[in-house]
């Protein structure tokens, strides 16, 4: 009978690897959407006031509860439609 030296003998794979190949790469973190509420009151309103368009700024705004922010819209949309 033949004997198999050391290198010829089956390898057996290492579980190791193979699991660590076998993982999805990670997805990179979802972005928040800028919106007003991701921000304190003062951040907000200066926000409010660098947007430059009309869409812009429904979009920051919209669903927002808070009286300050509410209160500062109106002025911001006059201001933008000049």
């Amino acid at each position: 009978p033949a004997v198999q030296s050391k290198a010829s003998a089956a390898v057996k794979p290492n579980p190791v690897a193979q699991s660590k190949a076998s993982k999805p790469a990670p997805t990179p973190a979802a972005k928040k959407p800028d919106h007003s509420s991701n921000y304190s009151v003062l951040e907000a309103v200066k926000k409010l006031r660098s947007i430059k368009s009309s869409q812009d700024l429904l979009a920051f705004t919209r669903g927002e509860k808070r009286l300050t922010i509410t209160k500062a819209i109106p002025g911001a949309k006059r201001r933008l439609e000049k």
